[in-house]
């Protein structure tokens, strides 16, 4: 921050997980201000660079209303969800649903939006891709 801080305790914004999910992705944040596309991002915004270019890799998503909100708190399904996506990974869901061994939450179901996503983070596995890039998963690990 500014004043020198990393406020270790603080909840994350979406913005601050943009610029981070840039970093690490390893994705050029500058020249690319103009294509964040939201219009709750001002021009002016410290992290516009960063939502753009993550918006520009998919990285990144609005919500139904167009809106980013850059300075409201992540969620754990929106965070799993973009790394999901930095790392290309992908839920094989017919291995998911066909699965008595998948690890699961007792306050996630499979009709919550981010449902596969999340499985794909919280399972260990292996996996091959298919000629699409598609995971096919093989087994889970322990």
């Amino acid at each position: 921050y500014p004043d020198g801080s990393f406020r270790p305790n603080a909840a994350i914004t979406r913005a601050e997980f943009a610029a981070v999910a840039v970093r690490f992705g390893g994705a050029d944040a500058f020249g690319v201000a103009d294509a964040a596309n939201f219009p709750d991002v001002a021009d002016d915004h410290w992290a516009v660079g960063s939502i753009a270019a993550a918006a520009l890799r998919g990285w990144v998503t609005g919500y139904p209303d167009g809106s980013f909100l850059p300075d409201s708190p992540i969620t754990r399904a929106e965070a799993v969800t973009i790394i999901n996506r930095i790392s290309e990974r992908v839920c094989d869901r017919e291995f998911v649903d066909a699965s008595d061994a998948i690890t699961s939450f007792t306050d996630l179901t499979a009709e919550h939006w981010a449902y596969y996503g999340i499985m794909e983070a919280a399972n260990s596995h292996e996996y091959t891709r298919d000629t699409s890039g598609a995971e096919r998963w093989l087994a889970l690990l322990d």
